[in-house]
């Protein structure tokens, strides 16, 4: 978790910028510089303004999620809690996150750069954090944001070491912030934002019926916020393969080479990524059903029993559910609510079928799997 949450938000750093002085994100020296004063001013109507802005708040939620994570640490299996789940707690503390994600979204969102010296010049690997406050710096927060090579080779080190880092990471790598950088955060606010109302949505204290609603607001939110992080992450296609220039990039089309980005994309992924949203934009909004065809792929086959024969789930109805309503039908075969006919207006959505072969092919090869799901991590 704490690793996604890095790579969401690799382009973010701890700052506000000192008033009059022109942020400097390229050593660690310069950040310093660069970081003062009171996170809750509203930042100057300035490109660069505003992405420091959004990274001094960023950063800021991301160290509460460290601290919080570590009052909360992962159970091995078997082990028992030492103490009772605080989930009033939790609901608190993921509602102040809601609260700053959509902070920094609707920042994010106003960003224009109008040239290329609006955009910031980023050296990830020199910005340092001690992210769980605890008054050391280990190697794991000195590179936080350090950019993964995109060849990573098998390892023997440690991965908590100075040699790991200077073994599977480009620590001298930068860029120049563009437009397309700050779609591509966009989409991550989207997503996180909508994880955060999700927390919200449903009644998770113990004996609760599964996904039980509680707040329908929250719901109804999240559904807008998956759309809008599916629109944003095809206009993201877009604005990258409309770049003409190749200089500092991060996300990068086949036809630029100066990027540090970790992923190579090919001009097959970008036409799959076109065809993958355009599938899964239609079943979020309702005016595709998901079901299993017949004679279903072993992948298929895991959602035969979503609704009986005939119907489909209709995703979008699940968001539009009254306080205490319960998503999961307390039966065998386990259903959702939302279930309706197929039918012309209504049809069966081909986003299954898609899916079947690279899923079934991350079944039978693992490294392909892997390569596949980070992939698909870091471009979202």
């Amino acid at each position: 978790m704490r690793s996604f949450l890095l790579r969401c938000l690799i382009v973010f750093l701890p700052c506000s910028v000192a008033l009059g002085a022109a942020p400097d994100f390229t050593s660690t020296e310069g950040m310093a510089k660069s970081c003062a004063g009171n996170l809750n001013v509203a930042p100057a109507a300035t490109p660069q303004a505003q992405q420091a802005w959004v990274i001094c708040r960023d950063i800021a939620t991301l160290q509460r999620l460290f601290r919080l994570s570590d009052r909360y640490p992962e159970l091995k299996e078997g082990q028992q809690p030492t103490k009772q789940l605080d989930q009033e707690g939790l609901r608190i503390a993921f509602a102040a996150l809601r609260n700053e994600l959509r902070t920094t979204r609707q920042v994010l969102e106003k960003i224009r750069l109008h040239s290329k010296e609006d955009g910031l010049l980023l050296v990830p690997a020199t910005w340092s954090s001690d992210l769980n406050g605890d008054g050391t710096l280990t190697p794991s927060e000195k590179y936080a944001f350090a950019i993964p090579k995109r060849q990573v080779a098998e390892t023997e080190e440690e991965a908590d070491t100075e040699q790991y880092y200077q073994q599977n990471y480009q620590l001298d790598a930068r860029f120049r912030v563009d437009q397309s950088d700050i779609q591509w955060l966009l989409g991550y606010h989207y997503f996180l934002e909508a994880a955060a109302e999700l927390s919200a949505a449903f009644d998770n204290r113990p004996g609760a019926p599964t996904m039980r609603v509680r707040d329908p607001g929250a719901l109804l939110r999240a559904h807008g916020l998956l759309l809008s992080a599916f629109r944003s992450s095809d206009t993201l296609r877009k604005l990258v393969l409309a770049e003409t220039d190749d200089e500092d990039e991060w996300i990068a089309h086949p036809g630029q080479r100066n990027s540090v980005f970790p992923e190579p994309l090919s001009a097959n992924d970008f036409r799959e990524w076109e065809t993958l949203i355009a599938h899964i934009l239609p079943v979020l909004e309702g005016k595709q059903l998901l079901a299993a065809t017949e004679g279903a792929s072993m992948f298929e086959s895991l959602f035969t029993d979503l609704c009986p024969e005939n119907q489909g789930l209709n995703v979008a109805s699940l968001f539009r559910r009254q306080r205490n309503d319960v998503l999961v039908l307390g039966k065998q075969p386990v259903r959702f609510v939302g279930c309706q006919a197929i039918t012309a207006r209504h049809p069966k959505s081909p986003l299954l079928r898609y899916l079947a072969w690279p899923v079934q092919r991350g079944l039978e090869n693992a490294p392909a799997g892997m390569a596949m799901l980070r992939k698909l991590l870091w471009v979202n």
